[in-house]
Formats: structure tokens, C-alpha cells, sequence
């Protein structure tokens, strides 16, 4: 992020902006704590401290506003799909297994003050959790389909209310609207204001690449979006997960765009690009196709951090 005395005053004068807007929120949350969440509503008498992670973005959640949670479901594969973004996982963090079939035994030992996870993975087993602390759990999916980027920025709230750090997630969100204000003015500079993207996954199928499409509603989307560009693809019959996995084929009415595209294994690149109909694509043969790292993008706010970055560094490389 471009580090100047206009955009740090941009980011105190938007603190200041949220915090103030938030102060009698705060003022009135500090004991008790109630939220509601998917099964209802969930009380805490004072700011969790000991917080048990059942899904990545949770983990995320706590990282982005400097609080380690003591135990998280699937540490392994956090840690490999999120090395590059700090913070990272302590070595103190307990793995609890599979956020599926967590090990309930190692987190009573434990004794968390919170359990935080997403809805659809907690509900078999919610009444067993809430008999270890208090839970709350999401739904991943917003309602009829709304905006994914407004749904992460909510549950990132909730979490940082729930452990008493909503002033550092505003801080944060703050310091992501100026980077995003950047990014716009770079991208505008360097020719790409107005442009017209789409973002895919490319993963290997049984026959041939899986195309993840991120639908318009999605997180990267807005992203985009906010960065002054826009963005091509909205299908609804998709708008509830804010994406589909399609074939090739799917490109073709794409193929004005410039394609943005995350390998999320190599072997669906090639098997993508020794396709046919892919070589025949106009954003192919006019090399308007852009690589970027792969990313979780259905995680939270230091995923987007981090994935403005790679837009940045991939396009500024490719002035239009």
C-alpha cells in the first residue's frame, strides 16, 4: 500500500469516522455481549479471551485484530494456504482436527470462553459445543444471494465484538478502504480504470479444467469493483455461493474480458490451455489473461489485503 502523509491522513480521518459512528454501540456492548447468530442469540458476560477457530476465516478474523486463538480446527492447512499473509498461527495454537469432526475431548481440556465457526459445518454438534462455551455460528452463504463482501465484513465485526477489539476491526477496514483507494488511483494512472475483468479458479477435472467463475456478488468482485474496474461476470442462478464451477465452454461469452485467473493445481492450467476452445478465445490471443496467486477468496479481510496486492503487482506490470 502506498504509504504517503494524504493516505495516512486518509486512514486517521476514516478511524476516527467509524469509531465515532460506533461509540455508543460499544459503549453499551461492553458486558454483556450479545449477538445473534445462526441458532439464535449468544451472550458473553465479558470479551472472550481463550477463542476455539472451527472455520479459517474466524481464524483470520482474530489474526487481523491481534488476538491468537487458542485452539482452531485444521492448523496444517491454514498454515499452507495462508503463508504468505501475517500474522500467522503461533506454535502455541492447538490443532482440534477437522472442523467436521472436531476433537471435543482436547477442547474441554482446553476450556475456551468462546467457540466461533461456520453454521453449516457446526450444527450437528452445536448443543455439545455450547455445553464446552458459548458459540457463535455463522451462516457462510448471505441471505437470497446479498453481497459476500458485506457478509465478511460482518462477521469480521462480530468476532472483534466479541473479544472486545471492534476498535482495532474498524482500524483495520479503515487501513482496507485506503489501500483500496490506492489501488483505484494507480490502476487509473496506469490505464485500467474502466477495464472489464472476470476471476476464475482453474482446477483439474476428471476430463478436463474446472473454471470457478466468482459471480458479481462475490467478495473479489467488490473488490475489483472499488479498484475502478468492472466486473463481467453475473449469473444469477449463482448468486447464493457467488460462484460456479463450469467448463471452458463457459468462456466463451466471456471472452472480451480480461480474464483474471487463480491456479488453484497446474495440472488444470495445462489441462485449460492444451484445450481448443481455449486457444481460440479472444482475451487469449489478444493476451488479456493474467495469472494471479491462488488465494481462499471466501475468506476474510487480510485475504483481501493481500489479493489487492497481487492485482496490483500483476496489472501494473501490463499498463493499458
Amino acid at each position: 500500500m502506498l504509504n504517503t502523509p494524504h493516505t495516512r491522513r486518509r486512514i486517521q480521518a476514516a478511524t476516527l469516522c467509524w469509531l465515532g459512528t460506533l461509540t455508543l454501540r460499544l459503549a453499551v456492548a461492553q458486558s454483556p455481549i450479545c449477538q445473534d447468530d445462526a441458532f439464535g442469540r449468544t451472550c458473553l458476560a465479558a470479551p472472550a479471551q481463550r477463542v476455539a477457530a472451527l472455520e479459517n476465516r474466524h481464524i483470520e478474523n482474530l489474526l487481523a485484530v491481534g488476538l491468537q486463538p487458542i485452539a482452531v480446527s485444521g492448523k496444517a492447512a491454514y498454515a499452507r494456504a495462508y503463508a504468505a499473509i501475517s500474522p500467522t498461527l503461533g506454535a502455541e495454537v492447538v490443532d482440534l482436527g477437522l472442523a467436521a469432526n472436531p476433537n471435543l475431548e482436547r477442547m474441554l481440556t482446553l476450556q475456551p470462553d468462546l467457540i466461533v465457526g461456520n453454521a453449516r459445518t457446526v450444527q450437528k454438534y452445536h448443543a455439545v459445543l455450547r455445553t464446552i462455551a458459548p458459540v457463535l455460528a455463522f451462516e457462510v452463504y448471505p441471505a437470497e444471494g446479498g453481497s459476500q463482501f458485506d457478509n465478511m465484513v460482518d462477521m469480521f465485526k462480530a468476532d472483534a465484538l466479541a473479544v472486545g477489539r471492534l476498535p482495532q476491526a474498524l482500524a483495520f477496514m479503515a487501513r482496507l478502504e485506503a489501500q483500496l483507494q490506492d489501488a483505484r488511483q494507480a490502476l487509473a494512472q496506469a490505464g485500467w480504470g474502466g477495464q472489464t475483468v472476470v476471476l476464475a479458479n482453474i482446477n483439474a477435472g476428471i476430463t478436463g479444467a474446472d473454471v470457478m467463475l466468482f459471480n458479481s456478488n462475490s467478495t473479489p468482485a467488490e473488490l475489483l469493483r472499488r479498484m475502478g474496474l468492472q466486473y463481467g461476470y453475473d449469473d444469477a442462478r449463482h448468486r447464493q455461493k457467488a460462484f460456479n464451477v463450469t467448463t471452458v465452454e463457459a468462456l466463451v461469452p466471456l471472452q472480451h474480458v480480461h480474464l483474471l485467473y487463480m491456479p488453484f493445481n497446474a495440472a488444470g492450467v495445462d489441462k485449460l490451455m492444451q484445450s481448443s476452445v481455449w486457444r481460440r478465445l479472444d482475451f487469449v490471443e489478444q493476451s488479456h489473461v493474467h495469472a494471479l496467486p491462488y488465494r481462499q477468496m471466501y475468506a476474510g479481510p487480510m485475504t483481501a489485503q493481500a489479493f489487492i496486492e497481487d492485482v496490483l503487482a500483476v496489472l501494473l506490470r501490463e499498463p493499458r
